[in-house]
């Protein structure tokens, strides 16, 4: 599968450079000339956001295609309110497209830059504290995650594990997520761990299916 490039937000940044540079008119270029460079300028930056929007498409696509298959081929009932799931698909493109793209030309150059400046540092302390601050930060806002947590809060209210008002829903979802980013965050200051000291990375996978394991037996 094709996925949004995580330097791709450079791009964006140089076309929008492009696009608001100051253009002379008297000077150098004629009229006509400085028209046609804009409109080079804008039609660079729509084939590139197409471009991306086509790759978020991808990246979106299996999931459309396994609710599709699910609802007409297993529940085999129609598709309810067609007209209003297309439009929220539109929008769940658009959307990821502009959240990668806002990651890629603001938050991710910033935590590269922060992420070399503590490698140069040393600090042990400082650099796992780093990595699961990021992990943990960026999986609590996961869109995914909000969504799947407050259907998981609606599901477990009507089978009666929680009581049934807003918030106690609203409870369970946080906790979920909670959870989730916990889990992220702890995972990648493993993994942070596991390079600094050359450990195998079979250990830890090994390690992971024996905690499922035991986790299973407590769990509802």
């Amino acid at each position: 599968m094709e996925c949004l490039s995580i330097r791709s937000g450079t791009d964006f940044n140089r076309l929008l450079a492009n696009l608001t540079k100051p253009v002379a008119i008297g000077h150098k270029l004629e009229k006509s000339g400085t028209i046609k460079e804009l409109m080079s300028r804008v039609i660079a930056l729509l084939q590139l956001a197409i471009k991306k929007l086509r790759i978020a498409l991808v990246d979106v696509l299996p999931i459309i295609i396994v609710i599709g298959f699910f609802q007409v081929a297993v529940i085999q009932q129609p598709i309810p309110d067609f007209g209003s799931i297309i439009i929220g698909s539109m929008f769940v493109v658009v959307g990821l497209m502009l959240f990668v793209e806002g990651l890629n030309m603001g938050l991710f150059p910033i935590g590269e830059t922060m992420a070399n400046s503590l490698t140069r540092r040393g600090s042990l302390f400082w650099m796992l504290t780093f990595a699961f601050a990021l992990g943990f930060s960026t999986t609590v806002a996961e869109p995914a995650l909000i969504a799947v947590a407050a259907e998981a809060g609606r599901i477990a209210a009507e089978g009666g594990l929680i009581p049934g008002d807003s918030a106690s829903i609203d409870r369970y979802a946080l906790g979920m997520r909670l959870t989730v980013a916990f889990s992220v965050g702890f995972a990648i200051l493993i993994g942070v761990l596991r390079i600094l000291m050359g450990w195998p990375i079979y250990y830890l996978i090994i390690g992971g299916y024996i905690g499922v394991i035991v986790v299973t037996f407590y769990a509802p």
